[in-house]
């Protein structure tokens, strides 16, 4: 091995006591940045593995149907019909049959969003005071009944009475516009 004498001959020079606790402070700093960070690495490490990114199930025009809508209109499907399960089709073939669903109903709703047409409140109301009414419960109750089965749902059903609403219109035009009395 090598040897340098001139460390021998000119060594550095020590520090003083004061500068001495400066420097070992902060390096004792430095190493509790180190493991802090280490620690939280650690730490967070399973939770961003954990949290999965939606995948795109269908590009849709300029749109996308995300996998979690898929999926969500599934697990309402299945919530809807829980009493009567032999009702549904196979799991495949009920995925494949929302997808398509799923795809029609964001063509029809970019179209009606081109067009132009919009649902006030006051129309959306009226129209879930008639799907309540249908179940024998006033607007109020049938909020409070979809609340207690689901949290979040009436804002659920009424977004989609809404789409089905833009949808309708779309579709009305279209007729409206085809047919000519002469």
């Amino acid at each position: 091995f090598f040897r340098d004498d001139s460390l021998e001959r000119n060594p550095l020079p020590s520090p003083l006591p004061q500068e001495r606790g400066k420097i070992i402070y902060q390096r004792l700093l430095l190493m509790r940045r180190y493991l802090l960070g280490l620690y939280l690495a650690c730490c967070f490490q399973p939770l961003q593995a954990a949290m999965s990114l939606d995948k795109i199930a269908a590009i849709v025009d300029e749109d996308v149907v995300l996998e979690s809508e898929v999926t969500q209109r599934i697990a309402d499907l299945q919530f809807q019909y829980r009493n009567r399960p032999n009702v549904l089709p196979a799991e495949d073939i009920l995925r494949t049959q929302v997808l398509e669903q799923l795809i029609v109903q964001h063509i029809q709703l970019s179209q009606a969003q081109r067009a132009g047409v919009r649902i006030d409140d006051n129309s959306l109301n009226a129209s879930l005071t008639e799907i309540a009414q249908q179940n024998g419960l006033t607007l109020a109750d049938f909020r409070t009944k979809l609340e207690t089965e689901k949290a979040g749902s009436y804002n659920q059903i009424r977004e989609q009475v809404r789409q089905e609403m833009m949808t309708s219109r779309v579709r009305n035009r279209r007729v409206g516009e085809r047919v000519h009395i002469t």
